[in-house]
């Protein structure tokens, strides 16, 4: 883990400023300590503007959505353009101000991967169409670069899911990903990356997973396979409904919520925060992913958790 920068540690300072302000428990001397911790570095007062900006953005989009019911998804474009205009702008900016003023655009449209081939913002997915065929959907915040040419087909994951519709040809289809590659004439395969490595789960015909080792994995219809620094490993069978998510949906039996938590992540503009107790918690069922609000209602109602936003963070913690 990276060591705690100044920005870092200011900008988490200015959130804990406005949860208190906004939690109704600040008291009356709150407005001089806040305004005391502004003047005491400049850093203090670029988070603190930095978040208000970011704040404000949200209030614009509830506001839109209120206007015109239905269409909070238009909504979100039309506020997400400007905002990846003035990211690419500042690229360079972002780069020495450090993570504060990037985790916030961040939030909005993965910084990282916006010179991907083939990418979605935060709550979007989308279907693009191959040249030879095939179709990739990328689920919310993900990233494919591709490559073919007279010999092969060649897709990298650099982050997220991509569910991948491989249309017959001679050429081999290589997915890669973080300790993996999959090798498919054709058939639909989903591929998942994370910090530690890739899930593979095949859906249709049969894929060979390859390791950073050299080793090699046949994985069928209907089952999965994990490959990370450590090898490759088979999952057993994966659960029907694996790849649900194409039609904004989420199934899970008996998981923890941190795992319903980690799927609604990439469907919010802002910072979704769970306590330890709370992630613990069980959850099962089938949840909304493009209406994470609903969701986070319907997990308040049925579970002993109690659900508070400020902005754009939105805190869980176990009653």
């Amino acid at each position: 883990m990276s060591a705690t920068t100044p920005e870092r540690a200011a900008m988490a300072a200015a959130i804990d400023w406005m949860v208190l302000l906004q939690s109704g428990r600040a008291g009356a001397d709150a407005p001089g300590r806040l305004q005391h911790w502004l003047d005491s570095a400049p850093l203090h007062r670029q988070a603190w503007d930095e978040l208000q900006q970011v704040q404000h953005r949200f209030e614009r989009l509830r506001d839109v959505a209120a206007q015109h019911p239905g269409q909070t998804q238009q909504a979100r474009e039309l506020l997400l353009r400007p905002a990846r205009r003035s990211a690419l702008r500042s690229l360079a900016v972002l780069a020495v101000t450090g993570a504060g003023a990037a985790a916030w655009a961040d939030r909005q449209f993965p910084l990282r991967e916006l010179g991907a081939d083939l990418r979605t913002a935060t709550a979007q997915r989308r279907r693009f169409a191959l040249d030879d065929g095939s179709s990739a959907v990328l689920d919310a915040r993900s990233a494919v670069d591709v490559v073919f040419d007279g010999s092969r087909r060649q897709l990298w994951l650099r982050r997220g899911r991509v569910l991948l519709e491989a249309a017959a040809d001679p050429r081999p289809l290589l997915l890669h990903g973080l300790y993996a590659q999959v090798a498919l004439l054709r058939g639909n395969v989903m591929l998942e990356r994370d910090d530690e490595g890739s899930t593979l789960s095949v859906l249709r015909d049969h894929a060979l997973l390859h390791g950073e080792d050299g080793s090699r994995l046949q994985v069928q219809a209907g089952f999965s396979a994990r490959a990370t620094a450590r090898g490759l490993a088979a999952s057993g069978a994966h659960p029907a409904q694996v790849a649900d998510w194409v039609r904004g949906q989420v199934s899970l039996d008996n998981a923890p919520l941190s795992a319903l938590i980690a799927r609604l992540r990439p469907y919010r503009p802002g910072f979704l925060r769970v306590s330890d107790a709370a992630a613990a918690l069980r959850v099962q069922g089938v949840f909304a992913l493009d209406d994470s609000d609903r969701t986070l209602r319907a997990l308040a109602e049925t579970l002993p958790l109690t659900i508070r936003t400020y902005g754009p963070i939105t805190l869980i913690d176990r009653r």
